[in-house]
This record gives structure tokens, sequence and C-alpha cells, in this order.
């Protein structure tokens, strides 16, 4: 991904989360169809941040 982050466990092609940081929000994208790879994503507040997206 090129202009976030990606977490494991992959899922087929896919990785079962992503992150994107938008201004001061982080969103987390999650894994909803692995076979299109599609995900769902909402913001996060400062304490659901993943360790190094601080």
């Amino acid at each position: 991904m090129a202009a976030g982050a990606i977490g494991a466990p992959w899922e087929g092609d896919y990785p079962r989360y992503v992150w994107h940081r938008q201004g001061d929000v982080v969103y987390e994208g999650r894994l909803v169809n692995q076979a299109q790879g599609h995900y769902k994503g909402y913001p996060l507040t400062v304490d659901e941040l993943p360790e190094g997206l601080s």
C-alpha cells in the first residue's frame, strides 16, 4: 500500500488490516471480502492506534 500501512495476517492476496492517515485522523480498514479485496473502514481514536502509527 503506497500511502499507508498493512498488517498481518494475510488472507489470500490481501492483508486483514490496512491503515491510512489523512491529516490528524488514522483510518483502519478490515478485510470483509477476501475474494474481491473489499475493506470496511472507520476512524480510530488515539488509544486504538496500532503500535508504530502514533
